[in-house]
């Protein structure tokens, strides 16, 4: 049957896509308005003249069949591509038929006749792979109209796409276990598995208002941990019978399950709080933080290996460094459940409202309880806060650039550890400064002298000391410390001193803010003097550009309480 009344070109390009005894460059053609789709502007698109109901049926049914058996995977990813955006821009109010997407059913129906027994193996990977793409568009909808009807067909897919999930892993499960005849069948699994998760954190995320009060997001919330868990003891493990490949695969199941607890824990604050086994689940991430500091940071500045070219050891991040970040992540989303309750001005009903306060109540008494904090801000300080041979490499190699990557990551907190890690110790220390301060500052004073050279945990406690100057300055003599301490140590010329001359322009830029009329300026001039001296071998470019912008920071304050 000949297409409806469209475009010969359009038309010859769809039964192109749709012909797999072409060759995959003459599918290419076919490709063309994938491209054009992704460069169209929605307000102009609703400008032009509209097709008929007949054409966009037919051009999407189409697109659907021809997708569904793409052998190519650039080709199936552009097509999919395609789909989304045609759905996205019609969605909701050109293809709902009695509040019901057809196009979303037909892609149901095609996950359904997918997993059937006989059915194309191809099928239901490029059935996710399509529904993939269609639901990332529809879930970052900010219309009101498109996030009310997303959240309509997110409960059916979402139960669709969970037991082809749980069905996936249980056949990975038998495979580890094993059972080796299927191995192709299981990469092919595990391929689908990861397609699936990515569906499903958007289904709850961005699919239900509170993803806690529904018993399947509950049930399936539960199933996380322990796939999370199993996850990444087999990455760990790396099993004898499994590939690289596959290994890697696993792991970024672990990533993807991950994200969706994280981003619960931002976007549902609360309902991350009372689904169940949430507080384990956090002290799970937290065993892999700590497990992820024994050999993360090293307060040996030997063990930093540099070569006279600037190599360093390797600084790929790993799967424990990737998933140690988000368990920083996350507990500063429970710090700032727990500490900054987020006000809104939406309308909250009783039931909101008593979530909130039981989810607060409960991080308060199950999670951040004194004795963990003190665990966290120790291992902060000794682990995240110490500089790494990457670090000390790229400072080497691209001053410049390095120095000015440090002062911009701390607005880019999210993806470094070390600058994440910054962020939760702030968190800790305001809201449990009478029983964290005590201890920071028995370390320090412990270490703080010219006769200490240990320089890395120097570096890092006064990291710590400059973080915290505005719960310090009534217990540190910061004066004292000045005299007996900074301005012997930065005359020191030794190798590796020049990290504690960059930390202490930095420490008194953070320091003169809060108290600009009662520090010494006459010493503290004499120090900033000193750091500027490019004649000095141990003020590298670093530490010079540091001074001069640290500077600027400490002479405000001070001209303003002359």
């Amino acid at each position: 049957m000949g297409p409806p009344c469209c475009s010969s070109l359009s038309a010859l390009q769809l039964r192109i896509g749709a012909d797999q005894s072409l060759p995959e460059n003459s599918h290419l053609v076919w490709d063309i308005p994938s491209l054009e789709w992704s460069d169209v502007d929605p307000i102009a698109f609703s400008s032009q003249p509209r097709l008929s109901p007949t054409v966009k049926e037919w051009t999407t049914s189409r697109a659907l069949d021809a997708g569904l058996v793409e052998p190519a995977p650039l080709l199936a990813l552009h097509n999919a591509l395609m789909i989304a955006k045609i759905l996205r821009y019609e969605f909701p109010t050109e293809w709902l038929v009695t509040h019901e997407p057809d196009a979303i059913t037909k892609i149901t129906q095609l996950l359904h006749s997918s997993v059937e027994p006989g059915a194309n193996s191809v099928q239901l990977s490029r059935s996710l792979l399509i529904l993939l793409q269609v639901v990332k568009e529809l879930s970052t909808g900010k219309v009101l109209r498109i996030r009310k009807g997303f959240q309509l067909l997110a409960p059916e897919l979402f139960r669709t796409l969970a037991n082809i999930y749980v069905q996936r892993v249980e056949r990975l499960s038998r495979l580890l276990n094993g059972d080796t005849t299927d191995g192709a069948g299981a990469l092919e699994a595990v391929e689908q598995t990861l397609i699936a998760l990515k569906i499903i954190r958007r289904l709850i995320i961005s699919g239900y208002e509170n993803p806690n009060r529904n018993t399947d997001v509950q049930q399936f919330w539960a199933l996380t941990l322990t796939h999370f868990a199993n996850f990444v003891n087999i990455s760990k493990q790396q099993p004898a019978n499994l590939d690289t490949h596959f290994t890697a695969l696993i792991g970024k199941h672990a990533i993807q399950l991950s994200k969706l607890h994280l981003a619960m824990a931002k976007d549902h604050p609360a309902g991350f709080a009372l689904l169940p086994q949430s507080i384990d689940m956090v002290k799970f991430y937290w065993d892999l933080v700590t497990e992820l500091g024994k050999s993360y940071g090293s307060s040996d500045l030997s063990q930093l290996r540099i070569g006279t070219g600037g190599d360093a050891d390797s600084e790929e991040k790993t799967l424990l460094e990737k998933l140690g970040l988000k368990g920083l992540l996350l507990l500063r989303a429970c710090a700032k459940l727990a500490f900054h309750p987020v006000q809104t001005f939406k309308y909250q009903h009783p039931e909101d409202k008593e979530e909130r306060n039981s989810a607060v109540q409960l991080i308060k008494s199950q999670l951040f309880v004194e004795g963990f904090a003190v665990q966290v801000m120790e291992l902060l300080v000794t682990r995240f806060f110490v500089f790494r041979a990457g670090d000390l490499r790229e400072w080497e190699e691209e001053p410049e650039e390095w120095e000015k990557r440090e002062e911009e990551i701390t607005h880019a907190w999210e993806f470094s550890i070390r600058s994440c890690a910054e962020k939760l110790f702030l968190d800790l220390i305001v809201h449990f400064k009478d029983s964290l301060v005590p201890k920071l500052l028995n370390v320090f004073y412990s270490y703080a002298t010219p006769q200490n050279h240990d320089i890395l945990l120097k570096d890092s406690l006064y990291s710590a000391i400059g973080l915290a100057a505005a719960c310090l300055e009534k217990t540190l003599d910061f004066n004292a410390f000045l005299i007996s301490t900074l301005i012997p140590e930065v005359q020191i010329q030794q190798p590796g001193y020049y990290i504690l001359r960059r930390r202490t322009a930095i420490l008194l830029g953070q320091w003169v803010p809060v108290k600009p009329s009662e520090l010494d300026r006459d010493s503290i001039y004499r120090i900033f003097q000193h750091l500027l001296n490019k004649d000095d071998p141990t003020n590298d470019q670093v530490v010079r550009i540091t001074a001069g912008r640290q500077l600027k920071a400490v002479l405000g304050p001070i001209r303003v309480h002359r």
